[in-house]
Parts: structure tokens; sequence; C-alpha cells
């Protein structure tokens, strides 16, 4: 069966910007005065939430709205240093010459999703920008309404535990990114069909599934 539909996630996956989420992390943990978790314990945090921050010994004084406030003040400052993966734009170009749509779905709130899509000349290579979706699952199966393509007929790419768990849910093919935030173990551990350590292994998954 050939696919119609592919889905990519924005950070970690698309964009190399683990170490710049590891740096903004860091600087919460030194404004209270604590050890920040080292890079591979990070990587196996899965999500980064409030409870989280909570479980490495951020004080119960501490609001959500202080802790977000102090997380986004980071943004900006070390944005520069994050990276287009070298062969994403090739990959969304091969896609679309064997005629599958291609789009973004991101958790990064839209204002925020749109401007570092066009700070990365992202645009033009998508038929589709979706960005400020939490629940990912949500926004696969309005996509998939949309264009109406079948499940089995669509795929999402993503970096973190909570991408596989989410496209798995809504029942389309679920590829785990193992070059971002989370590590290969704690997403294997999430049933992914298929695992990937860079984007143009995709092409080679689509070429086995057509023989």
């Amino acid at each position: 069966m050939e696919y119609k539909l592919a889905m990519f996630d924005f950070n970690g996956t698309l964009v190399d910007d683990m170490h710049v989420l590891y740096a903004r992390t860091s600087s919460v943990f030194h404004k209270y005065k604590l050890k920040p978790p080292s890079l591979r314990a990070f990587r196996n945090a899965a999500p980064i939430n409030t409870a989280w921050y909570r479980s490495q010994g951020l004080p119960e004084s501490v609001t959500e709205e202080e802790l977000k406030e102090t997380f986004s003040a980071t943004e900006d400052p070390i944005w520069d240093k994050s990276k287009l993966r070298p062969d994403a734009i090739a990959v969304a170009h091969a896609l679309r010459e064997r005629k599958i749509i291609t789009g973004i779905v991101s958790a990064l709130n839209q204002p925020l999703f749109e401007k570092r899509v066009e700070q990365m000349n992202l645009q033009k290579h998508f038929d589709f920008l979706v960005g400020g979706r939490e629940n990912k699952r949500i926004a696969f199966l309005e996509m998939l309404d949309k264009f109406r393509i079948p499940p089995q007929q669509a795929f999402y790419i993503g970096d973190t535990a909570s991408d596989i768990v989410d496209a798995n849910l809504a029942g389309i093919i679920s590829i785990a990114f193992t070059g971002g935030y989370n590590t290969r173990k704690l997403l294997v551990a999430k049933r992914p069909d298929f695992v990937v350590k860079s984007l143009s292994d995709i092409l080679k998954i689509l070429d086995r599934r057509l023989k």
C-alpha cells in the first residue's frame, strides 16, 4: 500500500535543537540553584513538565507560571544555535515528487511556530503547517479527514515518546526518529512501527513497502 500523507514533528525532528532545549532547561535549574540533570537523564525524561521539574527538586513554592516565564526567557537568545536537519528539505521534496501530501504538526504555540518555520524558510517546502497542538492525535485525525486519507496511508515521524503514542492512538503509521529529544530506548518502548536514525531513512522505508 502506498502512503499519501506524511507528517513531521518540528522541534527535535526537522530541526536539530536538542542541545538548545537542554540549555534552556538547565537555565531553570541554575536559577533556583539546583544541579541540572545529565544530558542522558534529560533525554530519558518524558514528558518535560512541571511534575518532572518538581521530581528533580524544584521547590513547590515555584508556580507553573514562574516556571514558564523562566523557560521562555531563554528562547530567542539561543535559538540561532538551532539547525535544520541537512536532509530535511531533500526528503520533503522527494515525498512531494511521489505525490505524497506533506505537513508539519507541532506542539509549539502557533505564533512562535510560524515565526520559527519562517526563520528556517520551510513554509514553501510543505503543504500545510499546524502548530499549538499538544494533543497531536486530534490534529492527525483532522488532517486525515481534511485530505480524505485512511489512517494506514499516513505516517508521522517524531522524536519523542508522546509523538509515537499520539500517532499510534490515531491509527497512523508511527516512525520514531532517534536523533532528537528522547533516547532510542524510550522511543522503542512506545512500540513505533519503524525506527530511523535519519530523515532520509524514511525514503528507504517507502521503497521497501513498494516492493
